[in-house]
Formats: C-alpha cells, structure tokens, sequence
C-alpha cells in the first residue's frame, strides 16, 4: 500500500516501503453518539492478534477483515448490523526481522515436565469429580425412585389406619424438586471445574456429603377437634403416604414425629358437618327462590286499602339482594365458635439433620424442636376481625331506630320475615311497619332542608348582584392594567384564585349539595413573615403557586361590602393592593426577598416524594423491536409508546442505580449498559439519589441502551467484510 503523500521528507517518499496492518478500532452502532468501540491490535513479536473490549481482552484466531480469494462471494456484502471502521493503523516493516530469543534447553525441560504434570493430575482430577458426582446422582435418583414407590398407597396392599399418614402435597413436591436440583447443580460446578479445585478425593466427597436441601415451610391446619378436615384430603391438599416410608423421608430433614396427620385421626364430624353445610346450601336456594317469588308477586290496590299491614315489617332492598351471601357468612360464623384452630407445621431443622435428630431425642414435640409445631394457633375468622354488619342495618340509624333518609325499603309480610329469622336469629335488625321513623333524624333532615333553602337563596342573590364573577376567573392581568384602559376598569386589588373557584362552585352548585358560603381569604399569597404578597402577578395559573385574579377598585368595594361577605375585615382581611401599569403593574408591598426563599423551598418539596412515577423513554441504538416480550416494570398506560416507553414507581431517596436495576427487565439491558439522562441532557450518576439529581415525579428521562459486543466473534467461518473497512487495504487480507 501506497503512503508517499505521508512521508515526513522527500527521501522517504522515493524509497519502497512495505506496511502491515497492526491495529483497528470498531464502532458499533447507530450513531456517533451512542455504541460502543472496541480494539483489535496485533502483538509484534508473536505475531497474534488480540481484542480489546473494555477490560476484557481474547486472542484473535486470524486477522481482522475478508480475505478475498478463499472468502464466499456473499462475504464481500455489508452485514445487517450497523457497523463501521473508526480508524486503521499499519506499522512499516523494517528489514530486520525481531528475532524471539529461546530459554535455556534445561529450562525448557523443566518447564515442559511441570505442565505435562499438572495436566494429568487435572485431567485425573476431572475424571474423578466425574465419577464421584454420577455416583451420587445415581444414588440420590435410585433413592428417591424407591422411596416415592413405597410411599405410595395401593388399594391391592391394605394397611392399618395407623400405618397410613397425610402429608402436604406442596411439601411433597418441593422436596422431589429440590433434591433432583442439587443433582443438577453438582452437575454444573462439576463442568466448571469447581470441584476439581478441591486438589483431594477426600475433599470432593466432604463437599458433595456437606450439601444440605430444605424445603418451603408448610403448615396443615386442623379442624376444631384437633383432627385431619376431610376437605383437605378431597380438595388434594393433603396426600395418604405409608407412613414408614414418610418417616424414612423426612428424617434426613430432622422430622420425626407424624403422629399428627395419621389416618385414624381424620375427623368424622367433619364428614358430618360436611353433609349438613350442603343440606343448608339446598334449603337456602329453596327459601331465596320462594322469596324472590313473593317479592316479584303484585297484589292490587284494593287488596292493599283493605289488608291489615300492621304486623308487616321493613326490609332493605341491599340487603334482601345480598340474603344469600350474609346467610352462608353467618352460618360460617356459627361454625367457626370462638375456638382457636392448631396448626401442623412441617419446617426444616437448621443447620443439619443430624444434629437436628439428635437434638429431637431430648426435646418435646410440643415446642416444635422436631420439626413439626402442633401447638401452633389459627385464629378462628370471628377472632381478630371487626364485628360483621347485622342483616338489614341500612334502615337503621345512628340511633338506633328506624332511619328516615333511607327510602330503599320494601314491606314484606309476616310469613317472608320469617324466613328472614331463619337464617339470622338476633343477628338482624328489626322493623316492624308500625314503628315509626326516628324523631332526631326528622328534626335533623328538617334543619337541613331550611339550611339547604337558605343557602339557595344566598347563591341567587350572589349571582344577581355581582354579574362580573361569571368571568372573573379567566381575565388576564395583561388586559386589565393595559396603559390605555380607562382608570376605573383597570386592576386596583388582587383577589385569591382559590376562593373565587369556591364561590363559583357555591353558585352553580345543586340545591341540597351547598355545604357553606366560603369566606374571602388572602392568606395563601401572603407571606408568613411578613404578610406581604410574595407571588409575581401572571396570567398563567400556576399549579405550585397560588394564582390572584384582577379586581377593580368598584368591584372589591362591592364584593367587601355585601351583607354576606360584611364581615370580612373582622375576620382579618388584608386588601392586596396593586400598582403600576402594563408590564411595570406589581403589587403594592410585594416581598421579593420570601418569594425567593418560597420557591427555593417549592422546588425541594418538587424533588421529594414518596412512591411517585418516573417515565423512561428509550432513545438510541435499539428498536421496540428489540425488546423482551415480558416485562418485570409495569409498562405506560400509553399503548401507541409501546416498549419504547415505561413507568417507574420509584421513591425520591433510591439511587439512580436502583432505577437502572428495574428498567433491566424491560428493556433487556444491564444497568451498566444504561446511559439516563434528563431533558437538558444532563446524565444521572449511578451513586446520586433521584432528588439529588433533581428527577421530579412525573418527569420524563431518556434512556440510551449501549449495544454490548460479543468476546467470541470468531465461529470458524470466514469473517464478511465490515462496512467501515471497504476500499481499504484491509479489504485486501
């Protein structure tokens, strides 16, 4: 290759010179901007080539680029991916070849029969961390294949009830599953030559003997005798096993006791009370259906006139809708008493079996040292549960009595309330149609219609006599202290932006929904200090800042002076008085030096939250195409962002870093592959918490993925020709 026109002097460019690539540096990815570069430099002397990426650094099988006349004709075509050459060094060949220099014969020797030595003892090494780990494993499956056959309960084979046990089946499973795993994991460490670094038999032996499995915690609770519930064993929750053959398999977990779960011990009373439940559940549909007729049965009118209704009784249509549902609670109540429920807790002893069996021999069951805790409570569900809402409570008042306000009621007969009484004994509320309504809530309901009535009256008098507060809340300060506006429209007071939505809400409010009249109130503009307005006038409201809207000198006299608002000077009203004009209109006493410290202080709280949401957006190399189809962070409720978009729910006190851990399974990448930054392109440091890095909930961060790049480029084919590297000498090797 040609490279006179860089000859640093003339005498150099006449002379022929051979050159040879020596280094390359990779881009990859989309821009210049995001991507990641790697180095692929030759050593001199070995004549080698060795990649550089970060700080991970591989040999090189053969040189970078295509040779072209052994390569395929496809290979000469740009790859898919977005790659490019970032810069090509060559290294003139002088005519002095380096000569390596050899070590001394005896060196060499010694050398040779060191590593000869070290290879045959790994080699044997591995050979017999191989055989050690199938023979455990044979020995664990054999093991276990046997033990789950004798477990195994066969109509054929009839055992006494004594000889039979139940145990969980969850428990069942997780221990088959977690011994064949540690088969597995062996299996793994035995590939990566862990066990080979043990250097002894005896040592791989004392490791694979050390392996301890433990299975989830399971608890079987017991019915109120003490005993087995046969729903359990017919839901599938509890297994009929042999019982000797249980034993054999929990003792290496230091379980030794069953006596607990035997077969003689499942409770007949619960086959009992099995059978009653299902009688009560048919005659409940029976009584429900029967009522639903006679409630949907229309008598006339005349009918109605002549019938004594007396000794009728009102029920509440909410709850005569939900008659079923409060039965079955109120029959499980019964059952449940206020009796406490023991509980069989199977656990694991910690930190071996073995000295968990030897500990059992001189413990009591009672205190749960052998693995299995009967002593154990579970609350019944009356116990450590608020007290439920008798049946047809809606009627009743806070009283006591019959409620008024509560029109949804229907009036049934003696014969339906009867059936009612069945059901629920005292717990119900009682009615009876000659009762009469509760005379306190009368009063009260009548107070509140002359309140509601008075405050008609106050809002319609409001809206006649002040006309302008229809616009009040949309005027602009720019428009009404404009140089040219005549001096008795322009803007002489400021008036809360808050109390004027009140007031507008009190006026266009619906009759009976007016709690009270709000009071004028300037206190969220002043400062506490020294009660001087410290917010500048705009016109845009403001969401962290409490807005003022413009009066004229006429319209505060008005509104101060109305007989509802009479007393507001009383009440401690400071007028806010504005002067000036144009864009030189401020208020009269405003207070610079609170308003700097307020929104100093506003901007903190802006950054402190607990539980907020902080909305990534991908930018850069990848696609949504790219992206995992499942997802560990709850994705935006925006549909057409797609996996370029998610929200975060993150409090103000978590590190970048954190935030970065939970975008990992969304966005597939690891946090040391992500680059956040702000809208102003400021980066997040990893170790700086999100309100140190001023991130505010509801903001949007921008997430830049780096493409990682693979060690293990070389798969033995010829390598296609990167982008970066056409019409260069490289394309030539």
């Amino acid at each position: 290759m040609s490279f006179v026109q860089y000859a640093a002097d003339e005498s150099e460019a006449k002379e022929e010179a051979q050159y040879e690539l020596c280094a390359v540096m990779v881009h990859q990815g989309t821009g210049a901007d995001s991507g990641h570069y790697y180095d692929l430099i030759k050593e001199q002397v070995s004549g080698s080539w060795f990649k550089y990426n970060d700080e991970h650094v591989t040999v090189v099988s053969k040189a970078p680029g295509v040779d072209v006349e052994s390569a395929s004709p496809r290979a000469s075509v740009a790859p898919e991916e977005q790659k490019g050459c970032y810069a090509i060094v060559y290294r003139r060949m002088s005519g002095n070849a380096i000569v390596r220099p050899r070590p001394p014969a005896d060196i060499a020797q010694e050398l040779t029969d060191t590593l000869h030595a070290t290879h045959e003892r790994e080699t044997k090494l591995d050979s017999l961390a191989e055989e050690l780990i199938t023979q455990r494993s044979v020995s664990k499956y054999d093991r276990l294949s046997k033990l789950w056959k004798t477990l195994e309960v066969r109509k054929t084979n009839p055992l006494f009830a004594r000889s039979i046990t139940f145990l969980p089946t969850k428990m069942l499973v997780d221990i088959q599953a977690k011994e064949l795993q540690v088969v597995v994991d062996d299996s793994k460490e035995g590939a990566s030559n862990e066990y080979t670094k043990l250097g002894s038999k005896e040592a791989m032996e004392a490791n694979l003997r050390d392996t301890e499995v433990y299975f989830d915690r399971q608890a079987v609770t017991l019915c109120h005798d003490g005993k087995i519930p046969v729903q359990l064993v017919r839901n599938g929750e509890l297994k009929a096993v042999n019982r000797n053959s249980a034993l054999l398999l929990l003792e290496p977990y230091g379980i030794f006791d069953l006596d607990a779960l035997t077969a003689d011990n499942i409770c007949v009373d619960c086959l009992d009370r099995s059978e009653a439940d299902q009688l009560f559940k048919d005659e409940l549909e029976k009584d429900y259906a029967a009522l639903t007729s006679l409630m949907k049965s229309k008598t006339s009118k005349e009918d109605e006139l002549k019938e004594d209704r007396s000794d009728y009784y009102w029920l509440a249509r909410a709850s005569f809708n939900k008659f079923r549902k409060m039965a079955l609670e109120q029959r499980a109540e019964d059952n449940d008493a206020h009796e406490e429920l023991q509980t069989v807790v199977f656990e694991p002893q910690e930190p071996s079996p073995k000295k968990a069996k030897a500990s059992a021999n001189s413990t009591s069951v009672a205190n749960g040292t052998n693995g299995v805790d009967r002593s154990a409570p579970a609350t019944s569900s009356r116990n450590g549960h608020c007290a439920r809402i008798p049946f047809n409570a809606e009627i009743k008042c806070d009283h006591g009595r019959l409620n008024p306000r509560f029109t949804k009621r229907l009036l049934v007969p003696p014969h339906i309330w009867d059936i009612v009484m069945k059901y629920f004994g005292n717990s119900v509320f009682v009615a009876r149609a000659d009762e009469n309504d509760c005379q306190q809530c009368l009063n009260d309901m009548a107070m509140d219609t002359e309140t509601a009535a008075e405050l008609d009256k106050i809002a319609e008098e409001i809206k006649r006599s002040f006309p302008w507060l229809k616009t009040l809340a949309v005027r602009k300060w720019s428009e009404w202290t404009a140089p040219g506006r005549a001096e008795d429209e322009r803007a002489k007071f400021a008036l809360c932006r808050q109390f004027v939505d009140l007031l507008v809400k009190f006026i266009r409010g619906k009759s009976g929904s007016r709690s009270s009249l709000p009071h004028i109130c300037n206190e969220c503009v002043l400062c506490d200090l020294h009660a001087r307005p410290m917010f500048p006038l705009g016109d845009e409201p403001d969401g962290e800042m409490c807005c003022v809207v413009p009066l004229t000198d006429v319209e505060w006299t008005e509104l101060v002076s109305s007989d509802h608002f009479k007393n507001a000077d009383q009440n401690g009203l400071q007028p806010i008085a504005v002067v000036g004009e144009g864009t030189a209109a401020t208020f009269k006493d405003y207070c610079d030096e609170c308003y700097v410290v307020e929104m100093s202080k506003r901007r903190e709280d802006r950054y402190y939250y607990h539980n907020g949401t902080v909305n990534v957006s991908l930018k850069g190399d990848l696609t949504s195409s790219d992206l995992p189809d499942d997802a560990a962070v709850r994705r935006s409720a925006r549909p057409r962002r797609g996996k370029d978009y998610t929200s975060v729910k993150i409090s103000s006190n978590e590190k970048v870093i954190e935030l970065k851990v939970r975008l990992m399974g969304f966005f597939n990448a690891t946090p040391r592959s992500q680059l956040l930054m702000k809208s102003d392109g400021t980066v997040l440091e990893d170790e700086k918490t999100l309100q140190e890095s001023h991130v505010a909930s509801g903001d949007v961060v921008k997430l830049i993925i780096e493409q990682a790049v693979d060690d293990d480029d070389d798969d033995g084919r010829p390598r296609q020709l990167e982008r970066g590297f056409k019409n260069t000498a490289l394309a030539q090797l």
